[in-house]
């Protein structure tokens, strides 16, 4: 047996699991300076506290502390401007790659990516059971680098490549052996796009009566979407956009008009989304398109939290943090199955498309022991007084005890129509005679 073989069987029978991410200090400097800022948002003048929120907005991170001591402010201007700018700031954090500081010389893959995992919270999945992984030696000093440009060059350097977990229960990429394909491949915040494959194609319509024929003539192209783990996607136009494309004979290809208002819902499940665009064919002398620019709408929550809902039974209420929920109908049965119906009602605006309100909700039942029952159906509508949920769960036993109701929800929903950018992607040149 190789060397390879003998450490994934001993060592990477695994996940590399995320962990908790270090804490970074604020310097003593940054941290007057905020406090400073974070009492201007009380000032008199609407511009000194204009001003100092948007200095605050661009500081980051190293405000969010002090801000959040400032949303309990008894000063109403200084509460209401801080919790207005950690909203925003957790806006654009959704939307943002997470970055990557880490220091290699000659340490094995599966350490780095261990490093990676750590850092991220991203899941990485190598070795038995999952893939053939090759567990080369990598040598790479990082700050702040993007995860997706990480994780791809990691891959790239060791002869391996990427692909989405199987198990869609769970989130995460797995790492294999085998060089990955020459797919031309964009970055934007936490998302990693690529371009599978091109068709294009000539169709000859002869027509018997006039005895002449019309070439129609299309060219596609198919896109794949993965994200990283914290990014939860919950909806997305059908198609994305063509904001530019330019081929190396320098001409400019456009595309149809784009559909408006038409929308996919994605579950919680959804690791990976798929699309095709349509342009107008190329020139068949251009080998590739110099820049692709696509917009594409998205919709995804941030700032999950978890409420919990003791001995529920019917008529049952919880009010937590914006959230309100209303156990409308509760029947738990001898064989251990319970059937409930449940009322959910949030303080964030009836999104477009609504049926993102079926999906950004996680429901569990709970035992005693805080273990899940399984769930058997879940059906829902919206009403005028918020989405009713119809579910059923089982547990392990006819004697196991329902005792908590658990919604893990969304703090933040936000829409973003995000650029993505292709550089040199290959063209098919040939033509049927």
């Amino acid at each position: 047996m190789d060397g390879s073989r003998v450490f994934r069987a001993a060592i990477l029978a695994a996940i590399v699991f995320p962990g908790p991410r270090a804490a970074i200090a604020q310097p003593p400097g940054d941290a007057a300076r905020v406090a400073r800022l974070v009492k201007t948002l009380g000032a008199d003048e609407f511009a000194a506290r204009r001003a100092a929120d948007l200095e605050l907005l661009q500081l980051g991170p190293e405000s969010r502390r002090q801000l959040e001591q400032a949303a309990a402010s008894a000063d109403p201007e200084i509460r209401l401007r801080a919790l207005h700018l950690l909203e925003r700031a957790a806006v654009v954090r959704l939307w943002e790659p997470t970055q990557i500081s880490v220091k290699s010389a000659g340490d094995q893959l599966s350490g780095v990516l261990n490093a990676c995992a750590q850092q991220t919270g991203n899941h990485v999945f190598v070795g038995d059971p999952y893939s053939e992984f090759s567990n080369l030696p990598v040598t790479v000093d990082w700050h702040q680098q993007p995860y997706w440009q990480a994780i791809d060059e990691l891959a790239r350097a060791t002869g391996n490549h990427l692909r989405v977990h199987y198990d869609s229960r769970v989130p995460g990429v797995v790492v294999a052996a085998g060089a990955a394909g020459k797919h031309p491949t964009a970055y934007s915040g936490p998302l990693r796009a690529q371009i599978t494959s091109a068709r294009r194609v000539f169709i000859e319509e002869f027509d018997y009566e006039r005895l002449n024929s019309e070439v129609t003539y299309t060219f596609q192209l198919n896109l794949q979407l993965i994200w990283e783990d914290r990014f939860r996607l919950v909806a997305y136009g059908a198609q994305p956009e063509i904001i530019a494309a330019k081929t190396d004979s320098g001409v400019a290809v456009s595309g149809p008009p784009p559909s408006s208002g038409s929308w996919n819902v994605a579950t919680t499940s959804t690791r990976q989304i798929t699309a095709s665009v349509r342009l107008n064919p190329p020139p068949v002398a251009a080998t590739k398109l110099c820049e692709l620019r696509l917009k594409w709408s998205l919709v995804a929550l941030g700032e999950m939290a978890i409420a919990d809902l003791e001995n529920p039974v019917a008529e049952a209420e919880l009010h937590h943090d914006g959230l309100s929920l209303k156990v409308l109908a509760w029947d738990r049965q001898p064989t251990g199955r319970v059937e409930m119906t449940l009322l959910v009602l949030r303080d964030l605006m009836v999104p477009e498309p609504a049926e993102i309100l079926f999906q950004e909700n996680v429901i569990e039942l709970l035992d005693s022991q805080g273990r899940p029952l399984r769930s058997q159906s879940q059906t829902h509508t919206l009403t005028d007084q918020g989405v009713e949920f119809r579910l059923a769960f089982l547990g392990e036993s006819a004697g196991a005890v329902p005792a908590r109701l658990r919604v893990t929800y969304p703090k933040l929903r936000s829409r973003r129509d995000l650029e993505i950018v292709f550089r040199d992607v290959p063209l098919p040149v040939e033509r049927p005679e």
